[in-house]
């Protein structure tokens, strides 16, 4: 089952895909509007209709965000520390999760990390904290 999208990337986001010949600017406008159509995000149609790498897309959105980019890994385990004062809901619905800590440090991961509102409700969250978006 996919995530029925609230709000899709910017589509300038995938600029680097253009520029690596993975796809054309005119497919971009389509799956844009496909996603948009079908209420999914954006990334699915590029990686199931397009057949962008994932690894590509990874490096398009890590350099258009400018933080590492961290594929799904079903072996990756989440500090239950860390999720214990906040609802599954809430994080499905905000589209954010912590991750993991080293000291101060708390890696998280977030669908946009230019999201300033977001920002501010993770930093509320995890007062004290130096927040690091993946």
């Amino acid at each position: 089952m996919q995530k029925t999208v609230s709000r899709t990337i910017d589509p300038r986001a995938f600029d680097l895909l253009i520029d690596e010949s993975f796809i054309r600017q005119g497919d971009l406008i389509k799956a844009v509007q496909d996603s948009l159509q079908q209420g999914v995000d954006l990334e699915h149609v590029l990686l199931d209709k397009y057949r962008v790498p994932k690894a590509a897309l990874g490096k398009a959105l890590s350099k258009f965000f400018d933080c590492p980019y961290i594929p799904y890994d079903e072996k990756t385990i989440v500090d239950p520390q860390l999720t214990r004062d906040l609802s599954q809901d809430y994080l499905w619905k905000h589209s954010w999760l912590p991750l993991k800590t080293h000291g101060s440090v708390l890696d998280v991961l977030i669908d946009d990390p230019h999201d300033i509102v977001r920002g501010h409700d993770i930093q509320r969250a995890f007062p004290g904290m130096t927040i690091r978006y993946s």
